[in-house]
């Protein structure tokens, strides 16, 4: 059974621990200043646990009835667990019931299948690629997939 209970909106007091959970994740980790940069231009979200424990964190950016999301993580000692899973479905939940978007983009390593898996789980779509996205430690380069997630109406 997953630890995740729920979302909150997150500010600048947890931006060190957000750094150190990118530090344990990602050989290129963003640096502080682009998590601050990232948390003044859009939202940023935690995963919690029922006891309001940290599990992972997001960060957003809404431009006019578009999302992207940005930078979506799970600790390391609860990938694996459903969090990121559930995280997802709560964050999908939450942007639906604005009622105001009409699609979510993210764009995502071909070389990270569990992340590509959760994506297409929850009803993502592939839409595209960008060739030599993202750099890797060795200085070499690697494609990222576009996908897109479509909200549906409600009324």
């Amino acid at each position: 059974m997953s630890p995740f209970a729920g979302l909150r909106i997150m500010d600048e007091a947890d931006l060190p621990w957000v750094f150190e959970v990118e530090r344990q994740c990602y050989p290129l980790p963003w640096s502080q200043e682009g998590l601050v940069k990232a948390l003044c231009s859009g939202t940023g979200f935690v995963f919690c646990n029922q006891a309001g424990a940290t599990l992972g964190y997001c960060f957003v950016q809404a431009v006019a009835d578009e999302i992207s999301l940005l930078n979506f993580t799970v600790k390391p000692e609860y990938q694996g667990q459903g969090v990121g899973r559930q995280a997802l479905q709560a964050l999908l939940e939450h942007f639906q019931q604005q009622q105001r978007f009409q699609q979510l983009f993210l764009e995502v390593r071909v070389s990270n299948q569990a992340a590509l898996r959760l994506y297409h789980s929850v009803g993502f779509n592939e839409i595209g690629m960008r060739r030599n996205y993202y750099r890797n430690a060795d200085g070499s380069r690697e494609d990222a997939i576009i996908m897109a997630y479509t909200f549906w109406p409600t009324s």
